[in-house]
C-alpha cells in the first residue's frame, strides 16, 4: 500500500477506533490471557517473541487493576498497535497509563522503560520517552525521573520540575512513580502508574503526576530553548500507536500493565471489531464528484485501490466493473489490460470490495458517466506570434486546451532548418525561413490531438548574445580585474556557430581594446562610470553588448579609506580605529562594493553609540550572477532582546546572547557547502538555510560569489562593521592582508593505485582587492611536474590519475592586484594496502616419525610494489614454543611427536603483513 493511500485510510479509520481500540471475540474479564489461536489479529503484541505469555488481557497478583499485562525480556517490545488521534487531547490530557510492575513487592526487575510514541505514516518518525527511577536506579526511589526527544536527532531532555533548568541525557522531569510495587503514603498502588499527555499544536509532552494531581511539561520538541536547531516537526497527522520496552534489567524479565489506551478505559469490557476496512482508490487527483467521464469504444483506466484495516492492515480488493449496479438488471463488464470498454452510452460503476479477517466486508463505488459523441481536443492560442528572427529566442505563447476528457498533457516540439530544436519556455531558431511548431494533446482517455503552427523566421542580421558575461556591479580604482570571456554566436551564415568578441572600455568619449581582458579602472571622481562593451562582428555586420559600471575612488593621494567600499543613497560610512561605522538618520542599506566568496562568509560587528535606536538589521547575500537568488538574514530587536531569523520567517526565531548595546560583539558565518548559518558564537546554535528569500531551494550561489548588504532599520541609528571574511576593517591607510585561496571540495587524504583525483574547483579572492589570480602546481611523488603554474578558478575541471606510490603534491599561489601573495597546498597521500603473496609449495612433508629429518616447504613472496619483502619462517613445536628459522635453515629435526605448524609471514614496506602456514603431524 501506498503511503498517500494509507494516511487518507487512517484518517478516516481513527473515528471508528474510539469505540473498538482493542478488538478479539467477546469474552468476559478474568486473570487469564486471550487465546493465542484467536482468529482476529490483536490489537497489542509482543515484538522479539511468538511466545503466547508474553501479553494478555487481565492482571497481576501484584495488583487487582486490569489491562493490557506484558512480560517482557530484553530486546522485546510491547506493541500496542490501535491508532491514537493526538488531536482529540488539545490540552495535553494522559492518554496512555502504564503501571511498572514487579514480582515481589520492595525489589525492582528493571530500572527502565522506554516509551515510543510512533507516527502511524512513518514509522521513522516518533517521540522518546526515558523513564528512569533515579540516575543510580536505587530500589527505594519513590520518584522516577522522565526525558523525551524526538527522532530527528534531538538529545533526550527534560524540564526540571520548577521550570528553571532543562536536564539532559540524566535526570529530567521528576514524578512520583517507583518501580518497586510499593504503595506510598497508604495511597493504593493504583496510584502508583506513570500517565502520558501529548499537546499535538503546541508539540509538548506532559506527564500527569497521579500523586500530586498536577499535569508537568516535560519537553517542547520545537523550542530552541529545549533542542537548539534540532527542531522537530511533529506527527503527518497527529495519530500515533505506541511501543513499550525495559532496559537495565535485575530479574530475567519484567511486567507492565497498560491500563488506560487512547479513549479507552482497559479496565472494562472490550468490543467486538464489527467494522470492515477502509477503501481508498487512487484518483489521480480528480475529485470523486468531478472523475473524468468515459467515451463509448474507449478504453476507460480503472483506478486502483487499496484496502486498510485496524487491526488485519493490508487487505486485498477485488475490482469489478458494472452497467445498472444497484438494480435487478445489473451487467457485469470486462476489465482487460487494468481498462474498461464502454460500448454504449449511460452511468457505470467501478465497485471495489476488501474483506478483513474478521470476515467484515467493505464496499466502494465510483460513478462514471459515458457519452457518444466525442468532445474533440484542440488548443487556442492568446495572440499567437507567427514572426520569429534566427538566434533570437522565440516566447512560445500562451494557450488554452479546450475538449478531451479530464486532465490534458500538453508536449511542444519545433523544428527548423532540420533540427529539432531545445524546447522551455521559448525556443531559439537557427536557420531562416520557417519554423513548424508541433503541439501534441493528450487527454485522460489516451486520445491524442497535434496541432502545428508556423512561424516564419527572418534571416539574422548580426551576431546573437546569447549567454551574458557576469560583470561586477563596481569598479575599484586601482584594482586588477580579468573581465570573463563570452562568445557571440553566427546565425547569418551558418546554425549558431560560436563567434570571438573582443573587449572594450569606453570612457570619456574613447574606446580602448583590452587585449587579455586584464582592466585597472582608473577615474577623476568617485562615482563616474566606465562602459565595458563587448563586441562580436560577421563581415562587417556588429553587434555589441554594453553595460556602464560606476567606479569608487578608494585612496586618496595614494592613502587608502576602507569606508569607500561601501556604497547607500544617504546614510554615510565612517572609518574607525577599529572598524568602519555605518550612520543612517533613516533607515538606509549599505552595500560592500566587491563580491566576497561565498563558500565560507564571516562577518564580525559590533554596537556602537547610536546601534541602540536599531529596530532590525537586514545582512542579505546577492548571488552577483543573478540577483533573485538572494539570502536574507535578520537580527530583530523584540522585548529587550535580539532575535535571528531567516529569508523573513518570523516562525522561527533564536535568540542571540548580545543586544544592540554600544560594544555588544555579533559574529555571523555561514557555510554554503553545509547551508547553514549560525549568527552567535557564544551561543553556537546552527540555523539551516533551505531556501533563498523567493522560496527556490538554496543550491549554493552559481559562481560561489555573492555581494553582502547591510539594512540598518530605524532612526538616526549606527553600527560598527568589524570584518568581513577576516578582512579587518580600521583606519589603516593600506592593503596589509594578503588574498585568500579557497577549496571548493574535498581534497587530500588517501587514495588507492591508480584511484582518479578531480581536482576541486579554486577561488581566490581578497575581501579589498577583488579577484585574485590563482596558480596550481601538482608535483608527483617522483618530482614529475603534472601541472606547472597552470591557472584555476572556480571553471576549471581536471582529474589526474594516481599512478605512484606515495605522496602528491597540490600547490596553490594566489597573487592580489596589491602583490600580496598567499600560498596553500595540499598532498594525496598514495598508500599500498595490498598485502604481499606468499605461494607454498605443493611439494612438502606433512607426516613424519620421531626423530626424522623433515625438509621445510620453500615458499616464495611477491608484492605489487617494485621491492620483494623477505619471508621469515617460525616454527611452532608440540610444547608450543615457537623458534624462527635462520635464512639458511631449510630442514628441521622431529624431537618428539605431535603438531609441528610451520608459519611463513611477510611484511611489505607499507607495514601490510600477510601469513601463511601448513602442520607437520609426528608420531
Amino acid at each position: 500500500m501506498t503511503k498517500t493511500l494509507r494516511q487518507k485510510l487512517i484518517v478516516a479509520i481513527h473515528l471508528i477506533c474510539a469505540i473498538c481500540i482493542f478488538c478479539g471475540v467477546v469474552f468476559c474479564i478474568v486473570k487469564a490471557e486471550i487465546s493465542a489461536d484467536a482468529a482476529l489479529p490483536k490489537a497489542w503484541y509482543v515484538e522479539g517473541t511468538d511466545s503466547p505469555d508474553a501479553v494478555r488481557y487481565g492482571s497481576f497478583d501484584l495488583s487487582d487493576d486490569k489491562g493490557v499485562a506484558a512480560t517482557l525480556e530484553a530486546k522485546q517490545k510491547l506493541v500496542l498497535r490501535s491508532v491514537v488521534d493526538l488531536n482529540d487531547y488539545p490540552s495535553g490530557e494522559p492518554f496512555l497509563k502504564v503501571m511498572p510492575i514487579t514480582n515481589k513487592k520492595g525489589d525492582i526487575d528493571y530500572a527502565s522503560m522506554k516509551i515510543e510514541l510512533v507516527d502511524v505514516y512513518d514509522e521513522s518518525n516518533y517521540i522518546t520517552v526515558q523513564v528512569k527511577p533515579t540516575q543510580d536506579a536505587e530500589t527505594s526511589s519513590d520518584v522516577s525521573y522522565v526525558l523525551a526527544c524526538a527522532s530527528n536527532g534531538q538529545r533526550l531532555s527534560g524540564l526540571d520540575r520548577g521550570g528553571t533548568k532543562i536536564h539532559t541525557v540524566t535526570w529530567g522531569t521528576w514524578v512520583h512513580l517507583n518501580f518497586y510495587g510499593a504503595e506510598k503514603d497508604k495511597f493504593p498502588l493504583s496510584i502508583n502508574t506513570l500517565s502520558l499527555g501529548f499537546n499535538a499544536d503546541t508539540k509538548t509532552l506532559y506527564i500527569y503526576d497521579e500523586y500530586t494531581q498536577l499535569s508537568v511539561k516535560v519537553a517542547d520538541f520545537d523550542d530552541p530553548k529545549f533542542f537548539g536547531t534540532d527542531l522537530w516537526n511533529g506527527f503527518t497527522g497527529n495519530e500515533i500507536f505506541v511501543r513499550i520496552s525495559l532496559g537495565d534489567y535485575v530479574s530475567a524479565a519484567g511486567g507492565v500493565l497498560v491500563t488506560k489506551y487512547g479513549d479507552t478505559d482497559l479496565s472494562e469490557d472490550i468490543v467486538q471489531d464489527a467494522d470492515g476496512p477502509r477503501i481508498a482508490a487512487d484518483l489521480k487527483g480528480y475529485a470523486e464528484n468531478a472523475l473524468p467521464e468515459a467515451v463509448v469504444n474507449l478504453a476507460y483506466p480503472v483506478f486502483a485501490a487499496d484496502a486498510f484495516d485496524l487491526y488485519s492492515g493490508d487487505c486485498g480488493v477485488v475490482t469489478e466493473v458494472y452497467m445498472n449496479y444497484y438494480s435487478g438488471g445489473r451487467v457485469k463488464q470486462s476489465v482487460k489490460n487494468g481498462a474498461f470498454t464502454p460500448k454504449i452510452a449511460g452511468t457505470y460503476y467501478i465497485v471495489y470490495k476488501a474483506t478483513d479477517k474478521a470476515g467484515n466486508v467493505s464496499e466502494k463505488v465510483l460513478e462514471i458517466v459515458c457519452r457518444t459523441a466525442e468532445n474533440t481536443l484542440d488548443i487556442a492560442f492568446d495572440n499567437f506570434v507567427s514572426q520569429a528572427k534566427a538566434g533570437e529566442l522565440y516566447t512560445l505563447p500562451e494557450y488554452r486546451v479546450t475538449g478531451g476528457s479530464g486532465e490534458k498533457t500538453v508536449s511542444v516540439r519545433a523544428l527548423n532548418g532540420g533540427e529539432t530544436l531545445a524546447v522551455g519556455d521559448g525556443v531559439r531558431p537557427v536557420a531562416s525561413g520557417e519554423m513548424k511548431l508541433e503541439y501534441t494533446v493528450t487527454d485522460f482517455l489516451g486520445q491524442i490531438k497535434v496541432i502545428e503552427k508556423s512561424v516564419a523566421v527572418a534571416a539574422a542580421d548580426k551576431p546573437t548574445f546569447i549567454e551574458l558575461p557576469v560583470l561586477p556591479a563596481y569598479f575599484v580604482e586601482g584594482n586588477e580585474y580579468l573581465l570573463p570571456s563570452v562568445s557571440a554566436y553566427n546565425f547569418i551564415s551558418a546554425a549558431g556557430d560560436k563567434v570571438s568578441t573582443q573587449i572594450k572600455i569606453a570612457q570619456g568619449g574613447a574606446e580602448t581594446s583590452l587585449q587579455s581582458g586584464k582592466y585597472i579602472p582608473s577615474v577623476s571622481n568617485s562615482g563616474d562610470t566606465v562602459k565595458v562593451i563587448y563586441e562580436a562582428e560577421i563581415n562587417s555586420a556588429v553587434n555589441r553588448y554594453e553595460r556602464e559600471i560606476p567606479v569608487l575612488k578608494v585612496r586618496s593621494e595614494g592613502l587608502l579609506d576602507m569606508s569607500k567600499y561601501f556604497v547607500s543613497d544617504n546614510g554615510r560610512a565612517v572609518t574607525r580605529e577599529n572598524s568602519v561605522e555605518f550612520q543612517a538618520a533613516a533607515t538606509d542599506t549599505f552595500t560592500f562594493a566587491n563580491a566576497v566568496c561565498s563558500a565560507e562568509v564571516r562577518i564580525e560587528f559590533e554596537g556602537s553609540e547610536k546601534t541602540n535606536n536599531l529596530s532590525a538589521l537586514n545582512i542579505c547575500l546577492t548571488d552577483i550572477a543573478d540577483a533573485s537568488k538572494k539570502l536574507k538574514f535578520t537580527y530583530e530587536k523584540s522585548l529587550g532582546k535580539v532575535i535571528f531569523y531567516v529569508n523573513d520567517d518570523r516562525s522561527r526565531t533564536y535568540e542571540a546572547t548580545s543586544s544592540f548595546k554600544d560594544g555588544d560583539k555579533f559574529e555571523l558565518r555561514f557555510d554554503e557547502s553545509l547551508g547553514q548559518v549560525s549568527f552567535d558564537v557564544k551561543n553556537g546554535l546552527i540555523v539551516p538555510v533551505e531556501t533563498f528569500v523567493n522560496g527556490e531551494n538554496f543550491g549554493g550561489f552559481d559562481l560561489h560569489k555573492a555581494y553582502v548588504s547591510f539594512e540598518v532599520v530605524g532612526k538616526d541609528t549606527s553600527l560598527a562593521l568589524v570584518s568581513i571574511n577576516g578582512n579587518y576593517f580600521s583606519n589603516e591607510t593600506d592593503d596589509y592582508i594578503g588574498p585568500v585561496i579557497y577549496v571548493m571540495g574535498e581534497y587530500g587524504g588517501d587514495y588507492a593505485l591508480n584511484e582518479t583525483f578531480v581536482i576541486p574547483p579554486v577561488l581566490g579572492c581578497d575581501v579589498l582587492s577583488g579577484d585574485a589570480a590563482v596558480t596550481m602546481t601538482l608535483t608527483t611523488p617522483s618530482g614529475r611536474e603534472l601541472y606547472t603554474n597552470q591557472a584555476v578558478d572556480a571553471s576549471f575541471k581536471a582529474s589526474v590519475v594516481l599512478e605512484e606510490y606515495g605522496n602528491y603534491s597540490v600547490e596553490y599561489t594566489c597573487r592580489d592586484s596589491t602583490g600580496l601573495e598567499s600560498m596553500f597546498s595540499y598532498q594525496l597521500s598514495v598508500v599500498d594496502r595490498e598485502k604481499p603473496v606468499i605461494v607454498l609449495s605443493e611439494n612438502r612433508t606433512t607426516k613424519a616419525k620421531v626423530g626424522e629429518i623433515i625438509p621445510i616447504s620453500a615458499a616464495t613472496v611477491s608484492d605489487n610494489c617494485d621491492e620483494t619483502p623477505s619471508v621469515v619462517v617460525y616454527v611452532i613445536c608440540p610444547d608450543g614454543r615457537m623458534v624462527e628459522l635462520a635464512d639458511d635453515v631449510t630442514m628441521i629435526k622431529a624431537q618428539t611427536a605431535g603438531r609441528y605448524s610451520v608459519l611463513y609471514s611477510a611484511v611489505d614496506a607499507a607495514g601490510n603483513l600477510t601469513a601463511e602456514s601448513y602442520d607437520i603431524i609426528v608420531e
